[in-house]
Order: structure tokens, then sequence, then C-alpha cells
């Protein structure tokens, strides 16, 4: 059945026509790699003048934050708004490069698929690993923006704004301050909002690789490698996510370090992330495992019957050249048995886990530090 969806979403392709609704003609790409949504402004421009261009944005930005906090802002209140201000000026440039670096590991990483998708050919003369290969590179094409990824970010953004302002992070500033904090906040969290749609477009990806079968062999290119392209991707999102949960922090006098992971706009935007973020992990690899328990079923069945094949009924039958062979199926066998059952390791697993968790435990300790820093910078005034 998975198949057939996509192979009508392939026709439908070809006629010009997503079944998004999103056209071919916003879905170039640049080389191997796709683009992305937040490339498609500058298209053209190589990767390092895109990431010069949105460090430039987000300096511009961060500069107008100093101005207002200069100006408009009162001394003792200039470490609450810089405090909400530069991080969420940060996330405006950490998610347009997370998105590009991730969406080019993960086209990178298909030229693995030859490795462990597939074997033979079938009737147009068309490997498993070129097919799963174009399909891939086709799940991967909502990076570039659709209705759903605009949708998902009006939604993140819209609630991290009302978060932000219910929860009283605006309430203390003047009017131009104030509305400067709302606009960035709602302007991020767009962003944010985008940048995890791109998350589940890329575990939607993989995820569909399960409907081809696999082999299952310990080599660097193995299957073996998906986990590791995975914990390098969340582990940027993380580090992304990272700047705008530290502008969930007041950051003020006698700052408590733990009370301020389970406030508002951590436990509704936080720590949320962090379990979409473990839980995505997981789950998008399920296809995969099945199909890595299969191949081993039919490795470990196909070696027991060779061994019965050629092991005699009778004692007098059993020659050297018969023990050596049974041997070495043997030693196959045992080794069929020791294959893992998961795309992944248990030290990709932990380091999700604590990217994850990081979104969430780095504001803690930014909360400590910077009470300890504005307690200075106030005894000074």
């Amino acid at each position: 059945m998975l198949l057939a969806l996509r192979e009508a979403n392939a026709l439908k392709w070809k006629k010009g026509q997503r079944m998004d609704g999103t056209q071919p003609s916003l879905l170039a790409t640049t080389g191997n790699c796709l683009v992305t949504v937040f490339e498609r402004p500058t298209r053209g421009v190589s990767a390092t003048r895109f990431v010069g261009l949105w460090l430039s944005l987000s300096a511009c930005v961060v500069a107008i934050g100093f101005l207002i906090d200069a100006y408009l802002i009162d001394q003792k209140a200039s470490w609450s708004f810089l405090g909400i201000f530069i991080p969420q000026s940060i996330g405006l440039f950490g998610v347009p490069l997370a998105v590009l670096v991730c969406t080019r590991l993960l086209c990178a990483w298909t030229a693995n698929f030859a490795s462990f998708i597939g074997d033979g050919r079938d009737d147009n003369n068309e490997s498993p690993a070129s097919r799963a290969k174009e399909g891939f590179r086709r799940d991967l094409l909502g990076i570039a923006g659709n209705t759903w990824m605009y949708g998902c970010g009006f939604f993140v953004g819209t609630v991290a704004t009302l978060v932000f302002y219910f929860s009283g992070y605006i309430g203390g500033f003047a009017l131009v301050p104030g509305a400067a904090l709302l606009l960035l906040i709602t302007v991020s969290g767009c962003f944010a909002g985008m940048g995890l749609y791109a998350v589940y477009v890329g575990g939607r990806a993989i995820w569909r690789l399960g409907a081809y079968p696999v082999r299952v062999e310990l080599h660097p290119f193995g299957i073996l490698t998906t986990g590791t392209l995975l914990a390098k991707c969340f582990f940027i999102v993380a580090i992304a996510w990272s700047a705008f949960t530290i502008s969930a922090v007041p950051v003020g006098t006698k700052a408590n370090v733990f009370q301020h992971l389970f406030n508002e706009p951590m436990y509704l935007l936080a720590w949320p992330t962090a379990s979409f973020i473990i839980l995505a992990f997981i789950v998008c690899q399920i296809p995969l495992h099945r199909q890595m328990v299969s191949a081993k079923r039919r490795q470990i069945l196909r070696l027991s019957k060779q061994i019965s094949e050629i092991e005699p009924q009778e004692v007098g039958k059993l020659t050297q050249e018969v023990m050596d062979k049974m041997s070495h199926l043997k030693r196959e066998l045992d080794f069929a048995a020791s294959l893992p059952e998961w795309p992944t390791s248990m030290r990709a697993l932990l380091g999700v886990v604590g990217s994850s968790l990081s979104t969430v435990l780095v504001p803690a300790f930014w909360s400590g530090l910077g009470g300890l820093l504005a307690d200075k910078a106030l005894a000074g005034i």
C-alpha cells in the first residue's frame, strides 16, 4: 500500500503536480541538495553567503535590541529585556542554519542506500536502492515549504506570543519595547514552528524507508548510520531550540535554577518539544527495525537450513570436510544471531536524549548565571 501511494505521488510529480499542492517550480535543487524554505528568497546564493546573510540579519536585530535597551529601557529592567530579546534574535539565525545543515546531511546520506537497501532489480531494471533514494528525496520536498509548514509556523508563533504575553514577560515594559518583544517572539516562534515541521518531514522520510527490504551488515556505510545521522540532526535542532528556551528564563535577582524548569513557557513549549524530539527519533525508525528483524530472521533460517542439509544422519558419514563446513556455517549463524535489530546504537539514543534534555536544562543554568550577573550589575547601581 505504501509503495502504491508513493508511485501515485511520483506520477503526479511527473505531471507537474504534487499531492501536497506545492508546485515543482518552487522545489528546485542546488546541486545534489534540496532548496529549503529559508533559501527560497535567496535561491542561487551559495551556502556560505546564505549563512552570512542570516548571520548579518541576526546581528542587525541584536543591534536594534541594544539600541532599544540603551534609550527606552530602565537600567534595572535591562537584563530582563535583553534576556528575552537576544536569545530570540539568535534563534532567527539558528533555525534557518539548522534546517540547512540537516537537509544537507539527509541528502548526503542517500549515497549509503545502495549499501543496505534491497537486493537485485525490478522489472524496469531499477534497484530498490535507487527507488528508495528517489522516494526519500521526494518526501523531503516538504522542507521547501508548503501549507502544512506555514500552518505549523503560524500555530507555534501564535502560541509562543500568547504564552509569553499572559505569563507576564511583556507587562513590565513600555509600549515600544513591549511591542518589539512581541513582534520578535512571533516571528521567531513562526521560524521555530517551521523548523519543527522540517523535523517531522525528515522523520517521515526515514519512516517510509521501512517499505523496502534491507540488509543488516556491520560496516561504516550500513543501516546503522541511520541512528548516527538522526543523532547529528537532532543535536543541531536542540542547539537551535535552546536559543528560544533560554528566553523563557526571566533573568533577575535571586533567580532559582530549578523553578524556571516548570514555568509556563517551559512546560507549554520547551518540554513538549524535548519529548517530540525523543519520540521522533524512536518512532521514525520502527519500520526499519521491523525490516531488520525480518532480514535477520531470513538469514538465520537460511543458515539453519544449510546446516541441516549437510549434517549427516549417521556418525560414520561425518567427514572432516563436512565438519569444517558445519563449523563455518555455525559461526555464521552465531554472527547472524548477534546482528542488531535497530538501525541505531545506544550511544546515539543517549545522545538524542541528552540533546533534548539540554533544551530545558540549559535555561536552568542560564537562570543561575544570568541571575548572578544581574545581581552584580544591579549592586553597582
